[in-house]
């Protein structure tokens, strides 16, 4: 539980803004404490392979007993960041940013741009291994995990640009508050305020108090003294920061360091009268920054902070994590685990009955070493051996239920779930069905996580890159790399191509961690799309690519047929075509539905058959009529298209022979040979009246 020192000082009337947020701090601060506290100190406990707090293990009772804790959470965990990290982490380009509209050259343009920036910030900037694989243990240790995404830019005393990148700040869910009546859909922004607690050193506080933020917005701090601010902050213990360093020395505490003490900064963003309004604080006693509304500090006018979870339980805004869903069969696993190694203890080390009072050397009979010679003056009658039977195979076959039962439960595939179901084990085709199962439960579980935070979390820094990215360094790079000029013929990055609109999803392949089994997956999967690719027409191949790499963990398989561009006219005619037979399909049901209904409207058989005839005659000709026009049609375009493709190619011929022959060469490539100077003789032809009717061009023979 936080605690809180009392101050001193002359106790001075709050501000309204200031006192509503000291109210909504001890609020959520104390439902915090009443609620999660002791599940986040027990799922701590277990991932770190400890018993949780009060646990009988902890008592004189057990102080000589076996105390082993048995690392199924820990295993657990390990192996989804495993799967995890196989999914994100096999291909280099995680994030797939593609345009809204795909006939903007402008979205296209900023789409690849977008792709390269992002990867470069991920992989030069930002750690993005750590971090997001920080954040899926947060989520399956805690339940959820909070991070806070924001633009960094910093200068040093000189004025030099030191820090100018985005960032993505995993924050310890006891450093974040929210409203205990938020929506478990979104608990950050239904919260009626967010307050996040910074650590910071006094130092660093000093220096906001100067330095100004010119390009995010940043507001300038208020000045006070060093000893206001190290007497100004509250938080001065807490639990479950306490038991994640395991009852280590807590770096937080007051240490008499100075400039070197850690101080608590808090930024709230608390709903005023309908806007969000941002302003720090040092605890709950100094203000900072006077409220702003959030547009004024973060540009998009959201909140900077994203909650996410692995797993989804409705109506809770902190929901489990697998410590807790596993808790009991934890207990029971470790409960068989050392009564057995007691048992065991004992039927290997004997337990003795020595007569009270009888001269037994009782120090030998301690050390019970091999060899050693134990003093007595009756063996008989003073010592007796108490003996302890060898466990039985049911320990054994109970301990392997619950692991197969808490492998059920979590859904991770280990080698006690292959020797528990023998069945299974015994063939190839058994422990592919366990892996399969296993995948899908821990595919499931990162789904969850990519939907709910790492989607989330990129997605914000892609729109930090679209407003602040300012590197000319990075910039001209891309430029350079993409070949923009070429493909888009712009020669520069702009703010106004940046803030293009664009799609971002995270498309990693959840079906299995598996290298060799994912890839056969992906090589049956394009295997088969391309077969019903080349089947025919009629066939929408976006559809099938979506649903043919959906079924091996894919969004869509669209990143991997792309680099074709097709020529605009050409995409336009074959748009026109595709219209010109989708208009050919309707009218042909329209005809076929037309004439059944007359058919059911005949009222005598011999009218009907007339009738029948007569309209099938009818729709026959008139259909034919229409294919015949369409097809003229779709040849025309086609011998269009045809046409349009033969100029471009003739114009890049007749291009290429210009260039050749302002360089001199032929049209095999080679240097031509400098031609020879020709004289030439005019002769010119007159009518009878005198008048010029032509003239001829003659060589002369180079001797004349």
């Amino acid at each position: 539980m936080a605690q809180r020192s009392t101050s001193t000082q002359v106790q001075v009337r709050k501000s309204s803004h200031l006192q509503l947020a000291t109210d909504a701090f001890l609020a959520s601060t104390s439902y915090l404490d009443s609620n999660y506290r002791k599940n986040w100190d027990d799922a701590l406990r277990m991932f770190q392979n400890r018993h949780m707090t009060g646990s009988k293990y902890f008592t004189d009772t057990y102080k000589w007993r076996s105390k082993l804790h048995r690392p199924k959470t820990r295993a657990a965990i390990r192996r989804n960041e495993a799967f995890a990290a196989s999914a994100f982490f096999s291909n280099p380009d995680v994030i797939d940013i593609s345009p809204v509209n795909e006939s903007s050259v402008d979205q296209r343009a900023n789409a690849e741009i977008m792709n390269f920036l992002m990867n470069w910030r991920l992989t030069q900037n930002i750690p993005w291994f750590k971090t997001c694989i920080g954040a899926y243990q947060d989520a399956l240790t805690m339940g959820s995990v909070c991070s806070k995404q924001y633009w960094k830019f910093q200068r040093n005393p000189a004025g030099k640009i030191i820090i100018d990148q985005p960032c993505i700040e995993l924050k310890p869910l006891e450093n974040i508050r929210i409203d205990q009546g938020a929506n478990w859909m979104d608990p950050i922004n239904t919260s009626p305020y967010v307050i996040d607690l910074m650590p910071m050193f006094v130092y660093e506080v000093r220096a906001m108090m100067t330095n100004l933020d010119d390009k995010t917005g940043q507001p300038k701090w208020k000045s006070y003294t060093e000893q206001e601010i190290q007497t100004a902050t509250e938080l001065t213990f807490d639990q479950t920061r306490q038991t994640r360093n395991q009852q280590r020395e807590d770096p937080a505490a007051k240490r008499d360091l100075g400039s070197f003490e850690i101080v608590w900064v808090h930024e709230n963003v608390i709903n005023i009268q309908g806007e969000d309004m941002v302003f720090y604080t040092i605890g709950t006693e100094l203000e900072l920054t006077k409220p702003v509304p959030i547009n004024e500090v973060y540009f998009t006018g959201d909140r900077p902070f994203v909650m996410g979870q692995a797993i989804i339980e409705t109506h809770k805004i902190m929901p489990a994590g697998i410590p807790e869903l596993g808790k009991d069969l934890q207990k029971e696993a470790n409960d068989i685990a050392n009564t057995r190694l007691d048992n065991i203890k004992l039927a290997i080390n004997k337990r003795y009955l020595v007569k009270r009072g009888k001269n037994v050397d009782l120090r030998s009979l301690l050390r019970n070493a091999s060899g050693s010679i134990t003093m007595v003056d009756d063996p008989d009658a003073d010592i007796k051996i108490m003996e302890t039977n060898d466990v039985t195979g049911s320990s054994y076959a109970e301990q392997d239920r619950i692991n197969s039962d808490y492998d059920d439960l979590i859904g991770v595939f280990s080698p006690g779930s292959v020797n528990t179901n023998r069945n299974l084990n015994e063939t190839v085709g058994g422990l592919n069905l366990l892996k399969s199962d296993s995948s899908s439960m821990s595919g499931y579980t990162l789904r969850t996580f990519i939907e709910s935070w790492a989607e989330p979390v990129l997605k914000q820094i892609v729109e930090l890159e679209k407003e602040y990215e300012t590197d000319e360094k990075i910039l001209a790079v891309a430029t350079q790399s993409l070949d923009l000029f070429n493909k888009f013929n712009i020669e520069e990055i702009n703010d106004e191509l940046l803030r293009q609109d664009t799609k971002v999803i995270v498309n990693v392949g959840i079906s299995t961690a598996d290298p060799t089994f994912k890839l056969q997956q992906f090589i049956a999967a394009t295997k088969a799309f391309v077969e019903i690719a080349q089947a025919g027409t009629g066939i929408d191949l976006e559809e099938t690519a979506k649903e043919i790499y959906g079924a091996i963990g894919y969004r869509d398989g669209k990143r991997f047929f792309g680099g074709q561009d097709v020529p605009p006219e050409v995409a336009q005619l074959q748009q026109k075509v595709q219209e010109l037979q989708g208009l050919l399909d309707n009218k042909t049901t329209e005809i076929e539905a037309k004439g059944t209904i007359e058919l059911q409207a005949q009222e005598s058989e011999q009218t009907s058959k007339e009738r029948i005839a007569l309209a099938a005659n009818e729709s026959k000709e008139e259909v034919a009529e229409i294919a015949a026009d369409a097809k003229l049609q779709i040849a025309e375009l086609a011998a269009e298209t045809d046409k349009i493709i033969a100029d471009m190619k003739e114009d890049a011929e007749s291009l290429r022979a210009i260039d050749g022959e302002i360089a001199g060469l032929d049209s095999e490539g080679e240097p031509k040979e400098p031609e020879k100077p020709v004289d030439k003789k005019i002769d010119i032809e007159f009518d009878k009246d005198g008048n010029p009717t032509g003239a001829t061009i003659k060589a002369l023979p180079t001797d004349q």
